[in-house]
């Protein structure tokens, strides 16, 4: 048998309105383009790639069984941070509207889903239980900070890790990658 690593590279997003789509990835995940064609856009969330290709014809809004999961909290991509809620007031500023949550679910996590501006789902998760339902379904045990946090911390600006760990690879520097009202959240 082959050996080869389980983990997903890169991930090609067709869009129909790619200007409004690279403006989204610059902007709500504070991302720079790695590269940037007619047709293409690149960007990395930490060590996966996301290619936005153009297509005039594509529906840039979730529906049918999409739609329906986003509404019961998941979503297409999930990113697992240390505060759903601050992610929420954060998403809340750029302007997007938050699908569903944030809300305990009973498959052990607190999750938020939206639609970025190409109609794929995104959801935003906590890990609630490390020994939920969903990490004995999977066989493996999750071993993620429990939700309930000092109130120092827990009232302290939260910059969520996905956000962090994409900004360190992006192809500008970190402050010239965020809009300048955010620059004071560039982590060093």
């Amino acid at each position: 048998m082959a050996e080869w690593e389980k983990q997903i590279f890169a991930l090609n997003l067709i869009v129909g309105d790619l200007e409004r789509s690279k403006a989204f990835y610059r902007e709500v995940f504070g991302l720079a383009p790695l590269d940037e064609e007619e047709d293409l856009a690149i960007f990395r969330l930490k060590d996966t790639y996301v290619a936005l290709r153009h297509d005039p014809a594509h529906q840039d809004t979730p529906a049918g069984e999409i739609l329906g999961l986003a509404q019961r909290g998941v979503g297409q991509f999930a990113i697992v941070v240390d505060d759903v809620d601050a992610v929420r007031t954060e998403l809340e500023e750029h302007g997007v509207t938050v699908i569903s949550g944030p809300a305990d679910r009973d498959w052990g996590m607190r999750t938020l889903t939206f639609a970025d501006p190409g109609g794929y789902t995104w959801g935003i998760a906590l890990v609630l239980a490390p020994h939920s339902r969903l990490g004995q379904r999977s066989g493996m045990t999750l071993h993620l900070r429990d939700r309930r946090l000092p109130s120092a911390r827990r009232n302290a600006p939260a910059v969520p890790r996905w956000r962090r760990q994409a900004r360190a690879h992006s192809a500008k520097p970190e402050s010239a990658a965020l809009p300048s009202s955010r620059r004071s959240w560039a982590v060093p």
